[in-house]
């Protein structure tokens, strides 16, 4: 599977193109860590930054709200992700 950096997500190859990413995601999260659970990671990750910038300027939106993941995305995927939902947007 690809993930949205365009790396080969449980290939783990380290090579130039992001594969050691796609090796850490797969220590992390599983072999079967694909695309779109890449995207839902990243997803997840933004509202978790939502939820904190409310929390501290107008008081907790929704005490039930957790982030269900152990470990953040990269940075990277995060913009990549970020890119495609503005693209779709458009």
């Amino acid at each position: 599977a690809v993930g949205c950096c365009g790396a080969a997500v449980g290939s783990g190859a380290a090579d130039a193109t992001g594969g050691w990413r796609a090796s850490e995601y797969r220590a992390r999260f599983g072999g079967d860590f694909d695309a779109a659970k890449l995207r839902a990671l990243c997803v997840a990750h933004v509202r978790g930054l939502a939820w904190c910038a409310h929390y501290y300027y107008h008081g907790c939106a929704d005490w039930r709200w957790h982030f269900g993941f152990h470990y953040a995305p990269y940075a990277h995927d995060l913009a990549a992700v970020a890119a495609e939902l503005a693209a779709a947007a458009d």
